[in-house]
């Protein structure tokens, strides 16, 4: 598999993330210095991408169990959901996550085709699987990004799209 930039920078921020479990950014910053604190990998087996919450929970995307893992901002396990599937609340080659302002947990379920929105806890709410004018479906969704308006962009490979959704999706 070849590395691309943005592969090479999406795993430096997950390694980068994961380091700074529990550290006080203010503190890092002033002092110049950054020290390792903590890892996260109770349950993990290939941990694609990362997201911090409202709370500062931080939610762990792992692609080949197909599940989240929300640890605590003190790198303390709390729950996990997903699993493998095509079913509403399953995932399949997951590669992206995000949360939006209202705490909603997004992910690019890449192996369905689809996006998926959950609740903060985890509980299924929506799914997008279409884009356009013409309500294409998706070939592979592998990115997000969310705006300070909670507009949901999600990138398609496959397509060559970048897609921008309404809060509501």
């Amino acid at each position: 598999m070849k590395k691309t930039k943005t592969h090479l920078i999406k795993n430096f921020l997950l390694a980068f993330t994961i380091v700074l479990v529990g550290v006080n950014s203010e503190d890092v910053l002033a002092s110049g210095n950054v020290t390792y604190v903590n890892e996260l990998s109770e349950g993990l087996q290939e941990p694609i991408d990362t997201a911090i919450g409202l709370n500062d929970n931080v939610y762990v995307l792992d692609k080949r169990l197909a599940q989240v893992f929300v640890y605590s901002p003190q790198g303390l396990l709390e729950y996990a959901f997903g699993g493998q599937g095509d079913l509403s609340d399953q995932l399949n080659q997951p590669k992206a996550i995000s949360i939006n302002q209202e705490g909603s947990i997004i992910i690019a379920d890449t192996g369905n085709n689809r996006v998926q929105l959950f609740s903060a806890t985890g509980s299924f709410i929506r799914s997008i699987d279409c884009y356009g004018k013409k309500s294409r479906p998706f070939k592979e969704p592998d990115s997000l990004a969310v705006d300070q308006a909670g507009n949901i962009y999600i990138g398609d490979s496959k397509s060559k799209v970048i897609s921008k959704f309404s809060p509501e999706g």
